[in-house]
């Protein structure tokens, strides 16, 4: 006999209660949502564009190692065109990192490689090209100067301001 008054308890609480959430609260959770979505998207491009800085810091270090190579064995430095596509990269032992950099296929987040000699080295620099451009980051640089066995980053209006200072070396 008490289980079924149990089973009769349990039944009518069951039956009584609506379970669901109602319009309003879906509306409200899908406002906070979109809110929140707004804010991070700023935080998300900062970071992918800094994660295309670092890949571009490194074929730039390639490049500079490779010329050192380079120096060491012929007593001076390649000479390479200022287009990265043209650039004869065999002559310093390395492929040419255009098409890892150009991967994405609507324009943004491209970098091109420019070398131009002086009486002092190479200048090696990464310009950023982008059709989607976003913050003005387009035609900022990254740029690579040997000078004395020395590779800096410059700090002027070209450079891309998200380098950070412990990248350049």
């Amino acid at each position: 006999m008490e289980q079924k008054q149990f089973v009769k308890t349990l039944n009518g609480l069951a039956g009584n209660q609506k379970s669901g959430f109602t319009l309003a609260e879906l509306l409200v959770v899908t406002v906070i949502v979109g809110i929140l979505g707004i804010l991070s998207i700023p935080k998300f491009y900062a970071q992918i564009e800094k994660a295309k800085i670092s890949q571009a810091l490194g074929v730039l270090s390639a490049i500079q190692k490779n010329e050192k190579i380079y120096r060491a064995e012929h007593g001076y430095y390649k000479a390479l065109y200022e287009i990265a596509s043209t650039a004869d990269w065999g002559g310093i032992g390395m492929m040419d990192p255009s098409p890892f950099l150009l991967s994405s296929p609507d324009g943004e987040f491209k970098y091109e490689f420019r070398f131009l000699m002086d009486s002092y080295g190479y200048f090696a620099f990464a310009t950023r090209t982008t059709k989607n451009d976003y913050k003005g980051y387009s035609g900022k640089r990254i740029r690579v100067r040997h000078s004395d066995g020395k590779a800096v980053c410059s700090a002027d209006q070209s450079d891309h301001p998200l380098i950070p200072f412990s990248a350049c070396w």
